[in-house]
């Protein structure tokens, strides 16, 4: 009869139990099967295995090393501030020409992430010199203590052809304030305008489009 080295949780108690307290495996294995109403009858060979399995320390488990530093982090992350349209690949190539450090691009958006970067839609913000935000706040304030209806005003619709990059996606860090992150936009780039002007007049109820 070949020694069987399986046990229940029970069973494997009473073993290191018995074993500790001097007992021989044959008469472990004889108590055991004293309990046992099936022909599965164990051995002195399986229980001297299972204390043998028992006594053997389990390897410690394996926990993934971390893949960069704390100065390469340090370092990501300043590229990432400095640069907030920079790519996962542009970052992988940073850090091997600089730093000497060769990792995939999932490492580095791992890595990136925990840093606190999220990818979002580019917000942009209209440039305005200081001096023409108080003209516009007075102006406005001035249209509203009027109650101008805007009758026989010009009113433009356009369509335009701009040399302009808009980007749609950018890195900002969780939290920061949208003064970090917003992207300058001027206000008249270079363009080619090709547009309508609708005039409407209050005295004559005509609308009137001409193409300029």
């Amino acid at each position: 009869m070949s020694g069987l080295t399986r046990f229940s949780v029970d069973e494997g108690r009473l073993i290191i139990r018995l074993n500790l307290a001097g007992e021989k495996c044959s008469a472990i294995a004889t108590k055991i099967n004293s309990h046992r109403t099936d022909s599965n009858y164990c051995t002195p060979r399986g229980v001297r295995k299972y204390i043998a399995r028992y006594k053997t320390p389990k390897n410690p488990k394996r926990w993934c090393k971390k893949r960069l530093n704390t100065e390469a982090l340090a370092y990501m992350d300043r590229l990432i501030d400095e640069d907030r349209e920079i790519s996962a690949v542009d970052l992988q190539r940073r850090l091997l020409n600089e730093l000497n450090i060769a990792v995939s691009e999932s490492v580095i958006k791992v890595e990136r992430r925990k840093l606190g970067w999220t990818f979002a839609s580019t917000q942009y913000a209209q440039m305005v010199r200081i001096v023409n935000k108080e003209k516009r706040l007075v102006f406005c304030n001035d249209i509203l203590s009027r109650g101008d209806t805007f009758d026989d005003v010009v009113f433009t619709d356009e369509c335009t052809v701009r040399c302009q990059r808009f980007l749609s996606k950018q890195f900002r860090r969780k939290g920061e304030p949208m003064s970090a992150w917003l992207r300058p936009v001027p206000k008249h780039p270079f363009s080619v305008s090709i547009q309508y002007m609708y005039m409407y007049s209050m005295y004559t109820a005509t609308c009137t489009c001409i193409h300029v």
